[in-house]
């Protein structure tokens, strides 16, 4: 055979680069590291949930305003919920401009803060906002779009919160706790002497991240009536320091902080009340607990009699006593007591009812998350939930229908629906059907509620149904054709049976082109802790888009959410 021949033959038989052959199965789709941390943020239609309904009819939401091709600015956007049509709820080409005229801002300043959702805090009714711009704070009025700049200082102020009526911005300086008008004026000083180790109205490092919440550093709370704020104060002198360093600027920051590793002596803490006119705070009493570790783990204003209802616990968090105390003279009384010889977990502050006359209380006190309704006076009117299911979330009581409505994992761990009780403990019944893990945000009247769902092969879906489940709307739906497109592998659910006969869920993705008897690398997940569950079936962001990616490349991920 002649070169030529030779070299014809090679022609034939080689797919020129870049073609795909025929005759070869498609090479299947495969899902990236850049996939890994951008592709539920590609995924068109991604829901957001609405920020908060401003009456029966309609909530607020945070969408692109007006008509035409993208992109267009965005804003907050007063919504009809049964048909969808929005109208801007605030003028935000307005603000931006009433922003930039502000003396050392500019407009561009403007536009770029009135693009940013998450500088706006609004207050009760959605009629002011606060912004917190360049370490000062500053109002804003929807109905004229005006803005009001509240401080100009060099210090930064913290925690800013309106009162309910709307006349007054509280906040922290230097730890202490301020007030000024909200339409501008004079501040004033409601407690001196704030420093870092001796804090008025701002949790310290331990307090936001075990107990309030990771980020929340507010620890003041407005009366209902707008007259009294209740405050903690943190002695810090006997916590010893802890330096961090951050590692993602060039120049790495150095910070320290009072920090109480195991064995060392934590914050005292006291809770106390100040008049908003001015005067010394009044500390409540706990003398009732002698030299004990404490911990004030919540605080609520009770609706209309002038109490502040607390939550006292010991710091091995075994027993946890709901205290009602009088700011008058600050004796305190015990209403509800919760012990256990492992764990009491800080939950949901009261539920008030019928004006504040009874509440609803969560409680593990049986092993099980259940509902109890108590009177006042802390005595128990009945129980409402019972069996071994949790109760995950309170999410509202129709009053004059006397039904509870909550979120629980009855019936499967793996999933969380919306279920209703009779405020008579009869008629238990579970409302959303379909399979997945539902949060919702009930409207005022009872009517609705919007339906945020997502599952393990659906980054989720908002509707808007009635109470019986009946879809009205759809509001938002990702679309998971990007996900379709890398072939996902399937994923199934197991239980793992301990030594002792405890059931724990599991989960496991096996590797594309799966092989009976093959031999594969295993990835064992966890990451445990009390309700931190891992198997669910919900979508799992990140984490899940990883693990999909070691499958298509392999490696077996198996998930198993241990009894801790």
């Amino acid at each position: 055979m002649t070169l030529l021949s030779c070299a014809a033959l090679v022609g034939l038989l080689v797919v020129p680069p870049g073609t795909q052959d025929p005759a070869a199965p498609a090479k299947p789709a495969e899902i990236t590291l850049e996939d890994v941390f951008t592709l539920t943020d590609r995924m068109v239609g991604k829901p957001e949930l609405p920020i908060g309904w401003i009456d029966g009819k309609r909530y607020l939401a945070w969408g692109a305003i007006g008509q035409g091709p993208e992109p267009r600015p965005r804003g907050f956007l007063a919504v009809e919920a049964a048909t969808g049509e929005s109208v801007p709820w605030l003028d935000s080409a307005a603000l931006a401009r009433a922003i930039g005229e502000l003396p050392g801002f500019t407009q561009g300043l403007g536009t770029a803060v009135v693009q940013d959702r998450s500088a706006f805090q609004w207050g009760s009714g959605f009629a002011k906002a606060l912004l917190n711009v360049a370490s000062d704070l500053f109002c804003v009025t929807v109905e004229d779009a005006g803005v009001v700049r509240l401080t100009h200082t060099p210090e930064a102020e913290e925690g800013e919160e309106l009162s309910p009526d709307g006349r007054l911005v509280a906040f922290v300086r230097d730890y202490d706790l301020w007030v000024v008008p909200a339409g501008g004026g004079a501040e004033r000083a409601l407690t001196t002497g704030g420093s870092r180790v001796l804090r008025h109205g701002r949790l310290d490092w331990v307090y936001q991240e075990e107990l309030y919440g990771r980020g929340n550093f507010k620890g003041f709370w407005w009366s209902p009536d707008s007259t009294r704020i209740a405050l903690l104060r943190f002695d810090e002198r006997n916590v010893p320091e802890f330096t961090l360093v951050s590692d993602t600027p060039v120049r790495p920051l150095v910070e320290v902080d009072h920090y109480p590793k195991a064995g060392d002596p934590n914050p005292v803490v006291s809770l106390g009340v100040v008049d908003v006119r001015g005067g010394p705070v009044r500390w409540f009493d706990l003398g009732r607990y002698g030299t004990q570790d404490l911990l004030i783990s919540r605080v609520q204003w009770h609706p209309g009699s002038g109490e502040v209802y607390f939550q006292v616990q010991d710091r091995l968090q075994r027993w946890l006593d709901l205290l009602a105390g009088d700011p008058r003279d600050g004796r305190v009384r015990v209403v509800v007591e919760e012990r256990s010889d492992c764990w009491v977990e800080a939950d949901a502050n009261p539920h008030w009812l019928d004006g504040g006359k009874s509440f609803l209380w969560l409680s593990e006190r049986d092993d099980f998350k259940h509902l109890y309704h108590y009177g006042r006076d802390g005595k128990l009117i009945r129980r409402l939930t019972e069996g071994p299911f949790e109760v995950d979330e309170l999410c509202g009581v129709d009053e004059t229908a006397r039904v509870v409505y909550f979120l629980s994992d009855q019936e499967d761990v793996k999933q969380q629906h919306l279920w209703r009780v009779g405020l008579d403990g009869q008629g238990m019944a579970r409302i959303t059907k379909a399979p997945g893990t539902h949060t919702v945000s009930l409207a005022p009247d009872f009517a609705s509620f919007l339906d945020v769902r997502t599952a393990i092969d659906d980054a989720g879906r908002i509707d808007l149904k009635k109470m019986d489940d009946e879809v009205i709307r759809t509001v938002a739906a990702a679309d998971m054709s990007l996900w379709q497109q890398k072939e996902p592998c399937p994923v199934e659910f197991h239980t793992v049976p301990a030594r002792d006969g405890f059931v724990m869920e599991a989960m496991l993705i096996k590797p594309r082109g799966f092989e009976a008897g093959k031999r594969y690398p295993v990835l064992c997940f966890t990451y445990s802790g009390p309700h931190a569950q891992q198997v669910r079936n919900r979508w799992a962001g990140r984490n899940y888009l990883f693990h999909q990616m070691l499958a298509q490349q392999g490696i077996m991920v198996f998930v198993c959410d241990n009894r801790s």
